[in-house]
Formats: C-alpha cells, structure tokens, sequence
C-alpha cells in the first residue's frame, strides 16, 4: 500500500489526473496494451489471439497487411517470427496477390500463436545477455537472461 501511495502522490504532484473508470488496483493479474500480466509473467490476450484465429483468410493485399500487423504486435511472444512470416510481406508485394501460395506460411503463424509462452519479468540480481542476429530478411535483437533451467 506504501508503494501505492507513493505513486498515487508523484500523480498529484505532476497534476496528472487519472480516470478512475480506468485504474485498477490491488489485483493479482490484468490486461495492460493487449498482453495479460500476472505473477506468472506476461502472455498473450487469450481475445486477441482467438480474433486472429477466428478470422477468415485474407483475400487481398490489404487485408493481409493488417493481419500481419496483427501478428507483428505479439513478435516478442514468438520465437523465429521472420522465418515464418517472410512469405507473408513478399505476398503483399507480389502482383497479382494470390492467396493460395501462402496459405501454408498464415496456418503455421496461427499455431504458433496459438502455442505461445509466457514472458517471464527479468531477475534483477542475474547479468543480463545481448543476442543480436542478423539474417537477410530480418535484424533482431534480445535482451536476455539465463536462469536455469529456462532463457527468458
């Protein structure tokens, strides 16, 4: 509670107000920017991730240029995320768009989605390591730790 009010009194003192209809306080878990975090750590929204997966195929370049940036909010979530969705971003370009040739590339995106960890917070008091790969489709980085038995 000490942590709460400390908080609550930098509010003040900024003069930032908060919507009340909003704040949620003392809970175990919650939905914060589409993720949902606990004391487990932080996943995916269970509604988000069925939205994608209810959602018929996209029939046109536009439509496939939403869903992958559907996919791309939760890329922090999923492991090896470019391998997969490079025939996506090479479809939206390709004229005339056809649907059928990638069909198999959206399928594993939506098991991979439908698989995907949790993201455990980082234990301050370990070293952290910096992965950086760089591949011709794509330039990724992380900040890890390990702690075994688990990377996270």
């Amino acid at each position: 509670m000490n942590q709460l009010r400390l908080c609550l009194d930098r509010c003040r003192a900024a003069w930032l107000s908060l919507n009340t209809t909003k704040c949620v306080f003392l809970v175990t878990s919650g939905n914060l920017l589409g993720h949902i975090v606990s004391q487990e750590g932080i996943a995916m929204d269970p509604d988000k991730v069925q939205a994608i997966m209810n959602a018929p195929s996209p029939s046109t370049a536009k439509a496939l240029n939403q869903v992958s940036g559907q996919i791309r909010w939760h890329s922090r979530m999923l492991r090896h995320l470019a391998d997969f969705a490079t025939p996506l971003h090479a479809a939206v370009h390709r004229l005339p768009f056809q649907w059928s040739s990638i069909e198999e590339a959206y399928q594993s995106l939506k098991l991979m989605l439908s698989h995907a960890p949790v993201v455990q917070p980082p234990n301050w008091s370990q070293p952290f390591h910096v992965f950086v790969d760089a591949l011709d489709i794509a330039i990724k980085s992380a900040l890890m730790q390990c702690t075994p038995p688990n990377w996270y």
